[in-house]
């Protein structure tokens, strides 16, 4: 948008409840604006052609508690889950107006039985690679968390997510990476809260 000359106007921006921290600046100014969670604010001055009105939104990486003693992962609006590879059986297949419609069961070839011992230092990791964002492999953004596996949760009937165990078993500890949810197919996003689980 091009001005002709310099008019006062507002500007409002909304921030969004995740966002703690957020700030605003006009020409590389920092504005005297206060940006709580959650709001809209205003911005409202004299504007001239050229004027650059910058909103910052930091995104930190926490923990959530979650029903049923879990625990899961979000970075500012993203939800974040461990990808999990899978083998694909389609136990049916049916038609309708010429569209076929598979039913397919996705069985787990990597390990998904995990619950993170440190919830607190979560490290974010950018690629910058912006070329496939759907891709887990390719993700630009990822976390990594230390778990450990547990060792009595197992799939139930050898194919149905199981309930949280009610005793953790500590298995062999790792760094995990998590993705944001929309990149993944067969997935974990809620983990066994190793604080509320007794061992």
């Amino acid at each position: 948008m091009k001005m002709k000359r310099s008019t006062p106007f507002s500007f409002w921006l909304r921030i969004p409840q995740w966002c703690k921290g957020a700030s605003i600046t006009v020409n590389g100014q920092a504005a005297d604006i206060v940006c709580k969670a959650g709001t809209f604010v205003e911005v409202q001055r004299k504007f001239s052609d050229g004027d650059i009105i910058e909103l910052k939104l930091p995104m930190k990486a926490k923990s959530v508690s979650m029903p049923y003693d879990g625990v899961a992962f979000e970075r500012g609006p993203l939800v974040f889950s461990l990808n999990v590879k899978a083998q694909e059986e389609i136990t049916e297949t049916r038609e309708l107006d010429g569209i076929k419609f598979q039913s397919r069961i996705l069985t787990p070839l990597s390990e998904w039985n995990y619950a993170p011992v440190d919830t607190e230092n979560i490290e974010v990791v950018n690629s910058n690679d912006y070329s496939n964002i759907w891709n887990p492999e390719t993700t630009p953004v990822r976390l990594k968390v230390k778990a450990v596996t547990v060792t009595n949760w197992q799939l139930y009937r050898d194919n149905f997510t199981p309930y949280m165990p009610s005793v953790i078993r500590k298995g062999e500890e790792k760094v995990i990476e998590l993705v944001p949810v929309g990149t993944t197919v067969l997935r974990m996003t809620v983990f066994p809260d190793i604080r509320r689980i007794p061992e």
